[in-house]
């Protein structure tokens, strides 16, 4: 792998956890359950790897 696309990928996985951290605390303090905010935290924080790592190699 090119050391750009490294340090991309560890960007991404970077701003996954954080976007993670951001919506758990969120639907937790909301109180719509902790099965649902889990899914949908991992949901969104894959989803913002995927666009950075997207972003990359196009």
């Amino acid at each position: 792998m090119e050391v750009l696309t490294i340090l991309v990928v560890i960007v991404a996985v970077l701003s996954a956890a954080t976007t993670n951290a951001i919506v758990q605390r969120r639907l937790l303090a909301s109180g719509r359950g902790w099965f649902r905010s889990t899914v949908v935290s991992g949901f969104t924080g894959f989803l913002a790897a995927i666009g950075i790592i997207a972003v990359d190699f196009h």
